[in-house]
């Protein structure tokens, strides 16, 4: 398929299918038209590009999809295999949730107490005046 329609189908940008193809996330090959060229895509691609946007949703960067999207689509990944992925993924999801809510904390602290000795000083200008 011609990459207009590859865009079309999977709700993607040429400047998106360049990027993945140079990454080797996707794959075309060169067909002869006359006096022009273009890039063929088989029609596994709409998929591929599916399940990028996909693991991209849950965390996963392009890096992490590739090999775990040619596993994928050779069915050389087991669903156990996928359950451990999907699960080590949870995990490192979780580990940077209970780090911002750490943050957060600390943050939410801080304003308290700035807004408590904030107050005070208020408070020691008014008895200061009085």
């Amino acid at each position: 398929m011609k990459v207009s329609e590859l865009c079309r189908q999977a709700q993607v940008s040429k400047a998106l299918v360049r990027h993945y193809e140079s990454l080797g996330l996707i794959y075309s090959k060169p067909v002869q038209a006359g006096s022009r060229q273009y890039r063929d895509f088989p029609d596994e691609t709409v998929r591929r590009l599916q399940l990028i946007k996909q693991g991209q949703a849950i965390g996963f960067t392009l890096k992490d999809i590739a090999p775990l999207l040619d596993a994928f689509m050779a069915k050389e990944m087991s669903k156990v295999e996928a359950l451990q992925v999907l699960l080590e993924q949870k995990k490192r999801i979780e580990d940077v949730l209970e780090c911002a809510l750490q943050t957060h904390r600390q943050i939410s602290e801080k304003i308290d107490y700035l807004h408590q000795k904030q107050a005070g000083d208020c408070f020691s200008e008014d008895n200061k005046k009085g």
